[in-house]
């Protein structure tokens, strides 16, 4: 079925160990890139915290992580780490996948597919720096309809935000733009 079948993920492209790695800011910094492994291939938002967790216990416990300008070995590694738990829960689970292509690539070993994941990890982190740099409302407002598990209807949004349905629409599109100029502002 799968091209290897191991126990635990390679040791090969390990970053060097460093004296105290500061996991907490590595998990704060690269988090969500982790997370969005998973959601890559739509897995349900439970699968993709077994993932989550199961790709920072193995980071943890298989190498200390390069520290400044090595940044990009690291997110190359922890997204590998992240691919192969994803991999690997697909395959115990049998769950149905989204994106084919990408899983036939770790199924048949591509060397690519750390630059594919880091690529992808690049593209998460532009598009949480632009969503932090929005106003809070227009955050909240991009969250709730596009970025939640199950996103809300204008009429629930609304409620939330204390505004008339058919403001949620023109308030939409204002968020939007501002995220489009931001994201453009990164080279997005």
């Amino acid at each position: 079925m799968f091209a290897q079948d191991r126990a635990a993920p390679p040791d090969t492209d390990s970053p060097p160990p460093t004296e105290r790695p500061d996991w907490d800011a590595l998990h704060k910094k690269f988090g969500r890139l982790v997370y969005a492994v998973p959601r890559r291939f739509g897995l349900q938002p439970e699968d993709c915290d077994d993932v989550y967790q199961a790709t920072w216990l193995t980071a943890v416990t298989r190498a200390a992580p390069p520290s400044g300008e090595a940044d990009d070995v690291f997110v190359r590694w922890l997204a590998a780490i992240a691919a192969w738990e994803t991999r690997n829960l697909i395959r115990r689970r049998r769950l149905p996948v989204r994106d084919n292509d990408t899983l036939q690539a770790m199924e048949d070993g591509n060397a690519s597919l750390p630059e594919r994941l880091q690529e992808m990890a690049e593209q998460q982190r532009l598009l949480d720096e632009a969503l932090a740099a929005l106003p809070e409302r227009d955050r909240d407002l991009v969250h709730d309809l596009f970025l939640c598990d199950v996103p809300l209807s204008y009429a629930e949004i609304a409620g939330r935000l204390g505004l008339a349905v058919g403001s949620v629409g023109p308030m939409r599109l204002r968020a939007i733009e501002r995220l489009r100029a931001e994201l453009e502002r990164r080279g997005f």
